[in-house]
C-alpha cells in the first residue's frame, strides 16, 4: 500500500487516507507507521478497531507526523458525540449502519459541537444510498463496494470493468 500511494501521490492532489485495523499498524511499528505516512504524503488514518477513548496510543505519533486520526462517530448519546467531535480532527467518520438514523437529524446533532467537514460511511452500497447521506453530510465514504467491484473480475479489464460501473453508480446518486 505504501509503494502505491508513493507511486501516484505526485499526480493526486486530493488527500488520501488509508482505512486499516490497528493490528496493522503494530505489526508494522506505531511510530515508524506515522513516520511513513508522513514521508509518503498520506494525511490520514480510519482504525475502526481503535476505540476513541484509546486514542492516546497514538496522538503522539499523529502530531509529530502531522497525520491526522478520523473519529468515527455514531447516533449514540449527545454526550459521546459532543466528546468525539469536539477533539477530531480532518472530518468525522459518521457510522451511518441503521437504517433507523434519519442523516438530516445525525448530521444536525454533530454539527451542534463541531464545524469540521461530515462524511457518512458504513452500509453506502450504491448511488441510491449515496444520494441519502449526501444531501446532509459533506461526503460520503464508500469502501466495501468498491473492494468488491474489483475483486469480483476475472482479468484486469474485466475488474476495471466492474470499478467503472460502481463507480458510475455512487456517482449517479450525487
Amino acid at each position: 500500500v505504501f509503494e502505491t500511494v508513493e507511486g501516484v501521490r505526485g499526480e493526486i492532489k486530493i488527500p488520501i487516507v488509508l482505512h486499516l485495523y490497528y493490528n496493522v499498524m503494530l505489526q508494522y511499528g506505531t511510530e515508524k507507521f506515522f513516520e511513513k505516512c508522513q514521508q509518503i504524503g498520506i494525511d490520514g488514518v480510519i482504525i475502526p478497531d481503535l476505540p476513541y477513548e484509546e486514542n492516546d496510543d497514538i496522538d503522539t505519533y499523529t502530531e509529530k507526523y502531522g497525520v491526522y486520526k478520523i473519529n468515527y462517530i455514531s447516533s449514540a448519546s449527545d454526550e459521546r458525540i459532543k466528546l468525539v467531535a469536539e477533539n477530531s480532527k480532518g472530518f468525522l467518520y459518521c457510522v451511518s449502519s441503521r437504517e433507523d438514523v434519519d442523516g438530516k437529524e445525525f448530521a444536525d446533532r454533530v454539527k451542534k459541537y463541531s464545524d469540521i467537514p461530515l462524511c457518512a460511511g458504513f452500509n453506502i452500497t450504491d448511488g441510491e444510498k449515496a444520494k441519502k447521506y449526501a444531501q446532509h453530510f459533506d461526503g460520503v465514504v464508500v469502501s466495501n463496494p468498491i473492494v468488491e467491484a474489483i475483486a469480483s473480475g476475472n482479468s484486469d479489464a474485466e475488474r476495471l470493468d466492474n470499478l467503472n460501473n460502481k463507480l458510475r453508480d455512487l456517482k449517479a446518486g450525487l
